[in-house]
């Protein structure tokens, strides 16, 4: 998917072609040439929020079975084992 790409003047003078636009896919805003910010649609921001959590919750869930396994090494240890090579 290719990101339409406005200036924040552009936005600034035209904000409401730029919210029609990200209705309908990611708008990225550039101030003095450098991307400082995406627009997005509500649903589109809520379904990256929804990946977001999942991702996050799957990442903890890896930790716990981990921990519950014992597969875990207490940093002091790693680092000593990592110095030593």
């Amino acid at each position: 998917m290719s990101t339409k790409v406005l200036t924040a003047y552009e936005v600034k003078n035209r904000f409401g072609e730029a919210i029609l636009s990200a209705q309908a896919a990611p708008v990225t805003v550039t101030k003095n040439g450098k991307p400082v910010l995406v627009m997005m649609s509500m649903e589109e921001y809520q379904l990256f929020e929804t990946m977001k959590k999942n991702h996050v919750d799957a990442q903890i869930k890896l930790g716990l079975k981990d921990v519950e396994e014992a597969s875990i090494v207490d940093a002091d240890a790693f680092f000593n084992n990592l110095l030593k090579g």
